[in-house]
């Protein structure tokens, strides 16, 4: 069984409405999702530290959609250190 922990977040009319949302698993893995145009761009870090201040925070940008937001649930849990 894997140890990466898949994230659970708003329902898709949350971003659609453009709010952001942040969250962490264990001690520095942070993630943060926004709505950037008709998608969802979606960051993850390992640092102990807000978006503002992550250095080089990986990216990525997924469909404003179930599918695209699914996919992006799956995209943070890759990431998560082990």
């Amino acid at each position: 069984m894997s140890t990466h922990e898949k994230p659970d977040f708003p329902a898709l009319p949350f971003f659609e409405s453009g709010n952001v949302y942040t969250g962490s698993f264990r001690q520095s893995f942070r993630f943060r999702i926004a709505k950037a145009e008709n998608a969802l761009a979606v960051s993850c870090w390992n640092q102990d530290v807000c978006f503002e201040k992550a250095e080089s925070p990986e990216t990525e940008h997924f469909p404003l959609t179930e599918n695209g937001r699914s996919a992006c649930m799956d995209w943070i849990a890759a990431r998560q250190p082990e």
